[in-house]
């Protein structure tokens, strides 16, 4: 950014005038270094004086103004669920990551993220939705960074939990059968706390 009027011979100098926290200028050479977002002038005066005669009042300062928008820099979060263990909820823990895109004086973290999966079944691979309202995004430089998320659906496994042994009742075998014509109970049925019971023949059909 330069300025020239008159004919007077000062030397043109350069400050900014709003948005210190935005941009600063050099003085001299007028090269502009971004150090934050928003709006941001530039004012560039050159001196009616003349540095060989003073005092010398013939000239007013010529002065010009360039006011720029610095937005913030765009970063994309990748975005992950954790598979679980079978719980009897549908919660799913998330976790959003900037892999790239982050300038390397800069750190962000991201956190408050949830997720809901599609029931609370075991089963792999079950969609998990993905809700950023309570998002909050911090870290070294953190305001200067406007972050989108890769996709706000994603999978993950609920597995089968491990039963403790002490929760479950097992079915016994009927002893002193004898035919009444009528269909029989092989098994008294048991019972497993916290879980479902299923019954199979042949360890395939439940």
């Amino acid at each position: 950014l330069g300025t020239t009027g008159g004919s007077g011979s000062g030397n043109v100098t350069r400050e900014i005038t709003d948005g210190t926290s935005v941009a600063k200028v050099d003085q001299n050479s007028g090269q502009i270094t971004v150090t934050g977002h928003g709006s941001a002038t530039v004012k560039a005066t050159k001196s009616g004086a003349s540095p060989v005669r003073t005092p010398d009042g013939n000239y007013e300062d010529a002065i010009a103004l360039w006011t720029f928008t610095a937005d913030k820099k765009p970063v994309t979060a990748t975005v992950t669920a954790a598979d679980k263990d079978y719980d009897g909820d549908n919660i799913a823990t998330v976790h959003a990551v900037l892999e790239q895109g982050v300038l390397d004086r800069d750190e962000i973290t991201i956190t408050g993220l949830t997720g809901t999966f599609s029931d609370k079944d075991a089963g792999a691979n079950k969609t998990v939705t993905v809700n950023t309202t309570g998002a909050a995004i911090n870290g070294k430089n953190s305001e200067h960074y406007s972050v989108s998320y890769s996709s706000l659906t994603v999978t993950a496994t609920i597995q089968k939990a491990d039963i403790d042994p002490a929760k479950v009742t097992a079915p016994t075998a009927a002893t002193n059968l004898e035919y009444t014509s009528l269909p029989l109970a092989l098994v008294t049925g048991g019972n497993v706390e916290g879980g479902t019971m299923e019954y199979s023949l042949d360890g395939t059909m439940y």
